[in-house]
This record gives C-alpha cells, sequence and structure tokens, in this order.
C-alpha cells in the first residue's frame, strides 16, 4: 500500500474553506444583517447606527431573498468606491 507524500496531505488540507469564508457560507447569516423586512421598514437609520457601531464603515448585509452583499456606510469609504467605478461595479 502507498501513502501520498506528506506536502500532497498538507496541499488537500489547504482546499478546506476557513471558518466563516463568505464565498463558501454555509445557510444562516454568518454575522450579515438583513436589509429588508419589519426592522429594516420601520427603522433603517437605527439599523444603520447599529451596523456602525457592529462592523464599522463597510458592513456584511443580506438583500431580499438573502442575497450577501456589502453595505459602504461610512463617508470615506463611500469616495473611494465612488471614485473607482471600474473596481466596485
Amino acid at each position: 500500500m502507498t501513502f501520498p507524500p506528506a506536502e500532497h496531505a498538507t496541499a488537500q488540507a489547504g482546499r478546506i474553506p476557513p471558518p466563516g469564508c463568505p464565498a463558501h457560507a454555509a445557510t444562516g447569516t454568518d454575522g450579515a444583517t438583513r436589509l429588508y423586512g419589519e426592522a429594516a421598514a420601520t427603522d433603517p437609520m437605527g439599523l444603520y447606527e447599529e451596523l456602525r457601531a457592529a462592523h464599522g464603515p463597510v458592513a456584511p448585509v443580506l438583500l431580499d431573498g438573502d442575497v450577501r452583499a456589502w453595505l459602504v456606510l461610512g463617508y470615506l469609504e463611500n469616495r473611494d468606491v465612488a471614485s473607482r467605478p471600474t473596481q466596485f461595479s
């Protein structure tokens, strides 16, 4: 019986995504906040304040249908995004 070399085994282990990886996330919010529903409709400004307090100028969010996105909340960060449309479109 033969066994793969140690470096091959290490390369295989490197293919497992880290916990919380947004590209490989399972179902669930994983810390993202839904931007739809009752809470978002009744007090959107309060929701934005909570997002800023919890995440800073860029927050992970879920759009309708639980589509993952990033909400840019900071002024400087919004200017940066707006100044580079080819990178952030």
